[in-house]
């Protein structure tokens, strides 16, 4: 498998992991930007993840610290770890990626070093440790909506592209996950009539609406 873009999805797995298939023969050109994580992220050896960004992942454990992320990438960056008690591992913890601008919830239980690293190669602070309950909006009737940031905060805008970070960022607008599936242009979702003509024709209500 390669030249393969994995982009706009939310993947409701509870409990469970997307693995297996990157695992028996060498893949490359793989994508995997703006996604809804809610399972594990664990792809073999053989898979070279060209780029992780602009996810989120939040995938609950019943049993203490977990590991929900182990991939290899050149390029993790402007994801969200929503987990205190996550174990990441991101090319086994060497450190030859480009690994920045990520949150995660305060307080992990479990992190590997390479989190933390102050050395000049990781200068830009890899992973920021956040209050997830200051981080999102929670009044969205959409699930997915409930994973956009509050506007107005100090995490506005803080991704290494000035957009914000999570799926709902990102430089170019259409490619941000949009909320249900609805994209950045305006839809209709309900048409109405009376059915009875007026002196200039039959009235008819259109209503649209755009995800923000």
């Amino acid at each position: 498998i390669h030249d393969l873009l994995i982009t706009q999805n939310i993947f409701k797995l509870p409990g469970g992991v997307i693995s297996g298939i990157f695992y028996n023969n060498p893949h490359y050109n793989i994508y995997i930007n703006n996604n809804i994580f809610q399972c594990a992220l664990k792809l073999g050896p053989s898979a070279s993840v060209e780029e992780c960004k602009n996810n989120i992942f939040d995938i609950q454990s019943d049993t203490g610290p977990e590991e929900i992320i182990s991939i290899k990438t050149s390029s993790f960056k402007n994801n969200i770890i929503k987990n205190a008690d996550a174990v990441v591992s991101i090319n086994n913890g060497i450190r030859n990626s480009i690994i920045t601008h990520n949150y995660f919830a305060i307080s992990p239980a479990a992190i590997a070093p390479f989190q933390f690293d102050t050395s000049a190669a990781y200068k830009n602070e890899p992973f920021t440790p956040v209050q997830m309950q200051n981080l999102f909006v929670n009044t969205s009737a959409s699930p997915d909506g409930n994973y956009r940031l509050r506007t107005g905060t100090v995490y506005n805008n803080t991704g290494s592209d000035n957009t914000n970070r999570g799926p709902f960022g990102g430089a170019a607008v259409d490619k941000r996950y949009s909320i249900s599936g609805l994209g950045p242009i305006p839809v209709i979702y309900d048409i109405s009539t009376s059915g009875v003509s007026d002196a200039t024709g039959l009235p008819v209500t259109i209503k649209s609406r755009i995800a923000h």
